[in-house]
Parts: structure tokens; C-alpha cells; sequence
């Protein structure tokens, strides 16, 4: 069965076709394909500007995560927990059960080597790293005083978050 439609145009309802446009011509998908192409280039360099971005934000969500685990550990377990970095602008920290407070993981006792995203790095600023979360959710330096401890995730276009780990226990970011 044939019907007109208001153009004019004649759809046949068995095949489900137009009789005078029954698909797309090359030049047309050549078109599409061609805007497609322009769109793409002209996002790409803003989404590659922003890849450091997105790495900086994974990569604190990760070390706030691993803080938070690492806090309840040592409620649970209760001992003591090391979170330590070798150096200013390490990529890699490191998390493990320290009972005497020495920065050296206990014996026997195994060690989470973390590492942050490519590019990433983390610095310690006044109150620093290492530090312990103890069985009673303090934050303690290595005399074993309260202390909030501050720390700085960066990327290499100079974006900074702030990492603090406050003498209650409680861990953000700002």
C-alpha cells in the first residue's frame, strides 16, 4: 500500500522506504563523517589540557581512601599505622603496621607501596610525613604527640590539593 505524504513523497509501508530516497548518498556520509572529524580535532586539546586534572583528582580520592582505611586498621588491629613517603615529590607512598613508631614497617608485616598516577606527586608541608594513626584514632608524630599533619598532591601543570589529617582522626582535603 502506497501513501502520500504532505511533501508529496511517496512512502511505501511494506518496505518502509520513500520510492525517491531509499538511503544516503556517499557524499552525505562523507559530510557527517567529516564534521565529525572537525569536532573531534577541536575537543581533543581541551581534553588532553584536562587529563591532568582528572589524574590530580583520582589520585587524592586514592589517598584519602587508602588514610581512612588505614585509620580504621589500626582502631581495629589496635596498633599503631605508618603512613610514609621517602621523599618531597615522591610518587609513591607507603602504609604498613608500625608498633615502635621507627618508620620501619614492623617484621613480618607486610607493606602497601602505593603509587600515584602518572605525573602525580605528593610533598609534605609543616607537620609532615611520616605520621601514625593510633588504636585510638589519634594522629601521632614519632614521639608519639598529637599532631594534625598537612600534605600537598600536585600535578605537573602546578595544581595543588591540600591533604590534612587532623590530631582527631579526621582526614579531608581542600
Amino acid at each position: 500500500m502506497n501513501v502520500y505524504l504532505a511533501a508529496g513523497k511517496m512512502f511505501n509501508s511494506k518496505k518502509g522506504l520513500s520510492a525517491d530516497k531509499a538511503g544516503l548518498t556517499i557524499i552525505e556520509m562523507v559530510v557527517v563523517l567529516a564534521v565529525l572529524g572537525i569536532i573531534l580535532g577541536i575537543s581533543y586539546p581541551s581534553f588532553r589540557h584536562y587529563l591532568p586534572t582528572l589524574r590530580l583528582e583520582s589520585s587524592v580520592k586514592q589517598v584519602l581512601g587508602n588514610l581512612r582505611l588505614t585509620r580504621q586498621r589500626a582502631i581495629t588491629e589496635e596498633t599503631y599505622y605508618c603512613f610514609f613517603t621517602e621523599k618531597n615529590g615522591a610518587e609513591t607512598y607507603d602504609i604498613f603496621k608500625d608498633s615502635d613508631r621507627d618508620a620501619v614497617p614492623d617484621a613480618g608485616v607486610p607493606v602497601s607501596h602505593m603509587t600515584l598516577l602518572e605525573g602525580i606527586s605528593i610533598a609534605q608541608k609543616a607537620g609532615g610525613i611520616p605520621f601514625w594513626f593510633d588504636p585510638k584514632s589519634t594522629v601521632v608524630d614519632a614521639a608519639g604527640a598529637a599532631e594534625t599533619c598537612r600534605f600537598e598532591v600536585s600535578n605537573p601543570k602546578g595544581t595543588i590539593e591540600k591533604i590534612y589529617v587532623m590530631a582527631s582522626g579526621f582526614i579531608g582535603s581542600e
